[in-house]
């Protein structure tokens, strides 16, 4: 059996902390509020993609429709050859009944590429047209882009719970740069 250690026991304290004082301190009340929204944001883009209102696991057009409106979108933006990559990758994860996961995945892919650009642009600007802010954030930028995702995605976990919130925040802070 493994011994626990000091570190073990600090982190064992700091989980037991953050779930004691997740409904009293304002910190963690405002971070459970950004971890609703952007929940909320998944949710909307999985409900749009892969679940019907009727609870049957699909959106009303079916998983071929998504399969024929994401090709035309391929074909539209792309060209022919986009729109059957697009075509085959979609029916080879329906006939695999794969659909609904690789749909979470997308709606998380979705909601974290529209928040990073949401915050990733306007401080893009900002920082173009001001030096400081540019010297100020450049450090910063380059830190969280260095930063395996693995060493900011336990505290996140912990923070937001495991759950899509989480996922998007770790691609956020990734992304961003």
């Amino acid at each position: 059996p493994a011994e626990l250690t000091d570190v073990h026991r600090a982190l064992n304290e700091a989980n037991e902390w953050v779930s004691a004082n997740r409904t009293s301190n304002p910190i963690l009340i405002a971070l459970d509020q950004v971890r609703i929204v952007v929940g909320a944001a998944v949710g909307f883009f999985l409900a749009l993609l892969s679940e019907s209102q009727y609870g049957m696991g699909y959106p009303e057009i079916g998983w071929l429709g998504v399969v024929a409106l994401f090709t035309w979108i391929a074909w539209s933006a792309g060209n022919g050859r986009v729109a059957i990559l697009t075509a085959v990758s979609f029916l080879i994860i329906g006939f695999q009944g794969l659909f609904t996961e690789a749909m979470a995945t997308l709606a998380i892919t979705i909601t974290a590429v529209l928040f990073a650009l949401l915050i990733g642009i306007p401080l893009g600007v900002w920082a173009g047209l001001n030096a400081r802010v540019n010297r100020v954030i450049t450090p910063v930028l380059d830190f969280m882009q260095t930063m395996p995702t693995f060493v900011y995605l336990t505290p996140l976990a912990l923070i937001f719970l495991i759950g899509p919130a989480a996922a998007v925040i770790v691609t956020l802070i990734y992304a961003i740069p």
